[in-house]
């Protein structure tokens, strides 16, 4: 990547505490890169940053990875990413896991980010982790919003891989807004596919738009 953080001592991810703030800061990545990856902050704010193409096709350029710890804060807000395959994926757990099991508690806030999916050159041909193509991904957590961002990609590229814009996945808890969301080109615009379930909750999906075309806004596990 292009920058890494990580809390790498044991003694500091159990004690909690430790805050990283990355913002206003413009990333150029060439192919196969990685903009940007956090680990183990209890508290992490990324905020109106730039995510730019070095030359040539996207040939698997990925975003932000971002793994807090459990019960932790993680803020995403107004960044710009462009030319991406993979824009960001986003989870809360537990130290030396990546599960979908929520955080015990735990927030995770994106907001205002505007994502421009190039998959023209997917998969990377690289030895690294490789990420599914997609605009937001967001791990189960207690507490999420997800608001005013816009997904843009060519519809022919992202129908052919069946992109997903926004992907919600695992267990959820108390909360879950997402809302006053665009989409253009993509397949499916929010995805929800929640493991378990929660007895008190409040899960809202309001206002999300897509260009008209074939978009599917809002993809819901079938009632059981």
């Amino acid at each position: 990547p292009a920058v890494w953080v990580a809390i790498e001592k044991p003694e500091l991810q159990q004690a909690g505490g430790t805050r990283v703030t990355v913002s206003d800061c413009h990333f150029h990545v060439g192919p196969g890169q990685q903009a940007l990856g956090v680990l183990w902050a209890e508290v992490t704010r990324i905020c109106r940053n730039h995510v730019l193409p070095l030359g040539g096709a996207s040939a698997g350029r990925i975003g932000y990875y971002v793994q807090g710890v459990a019960g932790g804060v993680l803020q995403v807000q107004d960044n710009v990413l462009r030319g991406v395959a993979a824009g960001m994926e986003l989870l809360l757990a537990a130290v030396g896991e990546t599960g979908a099991a929520p955080a015990a508690g735990g927030r995770i806030g994106v907001e205002g980010n505007r994502i421009e999916l190039d998959m023209s050159g997917w998969p990377p041909q690289l030895e690294r982790r490789v990420f599914e193509p997609h605009a937001i991904s967001v791990r189960g957590v207690r507490t999420a919003t997800v608001s005013a961002s816009q997904v843009v990609a060519v519809a022919e590229e992202a129908d052919k891989l069946k992109v997903v814009a926004i992907s919600l996945f695992g267990n959820w808890g108390l909360q879950l807004l997402v809302r006053d969301n665009f989409f253009s080109g993509c397949p499916v615009g929010v995805e929800l596919k929640p493991a378990g379930s929660t007895k008190y909750y409040v899960w809202a999906f309001q206002c999300n738009l897509a260009v008209v075309g074939k978009t599917n806004v809002l993809s819901l596990p079938p009632a059981e």
